[in-house]
């Protein structure tokens, strides 16, 4: 499991991984976050 972690700057990517990481965790978690980052920090 991924957890986004709360209470940090926006331009701060803060997760903790907890137990087995799936394919579906990075893409339904990590992808999507990093995506919209990027998007508002162009």
């Amino acid at each position: 499991m991924i957890e986004r972690l709360q209470g940090f700057p926006d331009d701060v990517a803060a997760f903790a991984f907890h137990g087995h990481v799936t394919k579906t965790d990075y893409d339904t978690v990590l992808v999507p976050d990093f995506e919209d980052r990027l998007a508002r920090h162009q």
